[in-house]
């Protein structure tokens, strides 16, 4: 008689914890997921215009050139023109975004609209916008 009211108290006492939230301390910790290393990213990109083509922009420079330097980039075209939505992870929004400037001027143009002439100076900056 004595066991079968110890192994109750035992399964009441074990409900009991269980109930109030006791199985949290029968659950193993969760195992540490290694962070990725961190990808080198750059915040800006001063493109060479000097041997440009006619017509080019300031948006198919900054093609040509992540195309060739296998930099990975999606952009958006809209009615006003490309928006560049991200480059190499960097994501453009209403923090941070992708703004080209020539010769020192923020773009007032969409940057496929923005016809370049020889010995322009094209820098594509990653910065807080300004509206």
């Amino acid at each position: 008689m004595k066991i079968k009211l110890r192994l109750w108290a035992v399964v009441a006492l074990v409900l009991a914890v269980v109930g109030f939230g006791g199985y949290k301390l029968l659950k193993r910790a969760p195992e540490p997921v290694p962070s990725p290393s961190p990808v080198a990213t750059t915040n800006s990109y001063l493109l060479d215009c000097d041997g440009i083509k006619q017509g080019e922009t300031a948006f198919s420079i900054l093609k040509d050139y992540l195309d060739q330097k296998v930099i990975p980039y999606n952009t958006k075209a809209y009615d006003f023109g490309i928006f560049v939505e991200n480059i190499n992870g960097q994501v453009s929004g209403a923090d941070m975004a992708w703004i080209y400037f020539v010769n020192g001027q923020s773009g007032s143009i969409a940057a496929d609209k923005y016809v370049l002439k020889a010995g322009d100076k094209v820098e594509w900056k990653y910065v807080r916008p300004e509206f």
